[in-house]
């Protein structure tokens, strides 16, 4: 039971990296064209508000799930 959660804890931690990188690179190459460099700020809100995400994501609700009632005492992993 323990591996099913480690398991379960890295995969989406991992498949949300992965997100969260593809949209990262998506809106820079879809902002590096830009002639006036007007969407500059933009894109570093969006880097901002992903990353920010990714890790209130990873670092808060997934120790969560990971430690809910349902699992034994002694499978918390957090």
């Amino acid at each position: 039971m323990v591996k099913n959660v480690c398991k379960f804890y890295f995969f989406t931690k991992s498949l949300l990296f992965v997100i969260f990188h593809r949209l990262m690179v998506s809106f820079l190459f879809s902002y590096q064209d830009d002639e006036n460099n007007e969407g500059d700020g933009i894109l570093s809100l969006f880097i901002i508000l992903f990353s920010g995400l990714q890790g209130l994501i990873s670092n808060k609700i997934l120790p969560i799930l990971a430690s809910l009632k349902s699992f034994p005492h002694e499978y918390k992993l957090f």
